[in-house]
């Protein structure tokens, strides 16, 4: 699990990745759980080529992915990772199915999200630590997405269960 130290008003603390996911799947009306089809923490196979920190589905069965980051060193290797080489015969499909992409990330970092060279597309969440708020600091660009067969959708509820009950 991926973790990292920071200092929150004077004190030293471990911040977990997972602390994050649930704050925004509880303290994000967007992302939360009573709005979306489901959201899946750490999808890493059956659904896309990459792993995926975060997957809300909406009802309808549009795509965002949210890509979780604890350190800045972290956040500005994120561009090399294969799945932002956009080069014919090399892009994956699995793009297709994400409508929105974000970084998600504590406060103190995601402050600093101007000097990252992030992808155009791609939108940051502010998360507070210490109030379990959340804020958007950029907005995401829809990107040209289809639908989630029904196929699909239940093969995402299913890893959800997985990530649960395996």
């Amino acid at each position: 699990m991926l973790s990292v130290s920071i200092v929150i008003g004077g004190n030293q603390k471990m911040i977990y990745a997972k602390e994050i996911s649930k704050i925004i799947v509880n303290h994000c009306p967007r992302f939360g759980t009573r709005r979306n089809f489901c959201i899946v923490p750490n999808v890493s196979w059956g659904l896309l080529d990459w792993e995926a920190d975060l997957i809300v589905c909406t009802k309808s069965g549009y795509l965002t992915e949210i890509e979780i980051k604890i350190s800045m060193s972290d956040w500005k290797q994120d561009n090399k990772k294969y799945k932002f080489k956009f080069i014919p015969g090399y892009y994956t499909k699995c793009w297709e199915k994400i409508k929105y992409f974000y970084y998600a990330a504590p406060n103190e970092i995601a402050s600093r999200y101007k000097e990252i060279n992030l992808p155009d597309f791609a939108g940051v969440m502010s998360v507070s630590l210490i109030n379990n708020r959340v804020e958007i600091l950029k907005e995401a660009i829809k990107r040209k997405s289809r639908k989630l067969s029904n196929a699909e959708m239940m093969q995402l509820a299913r890893l959800g269960t997985m990530r649960i009950w395996g």
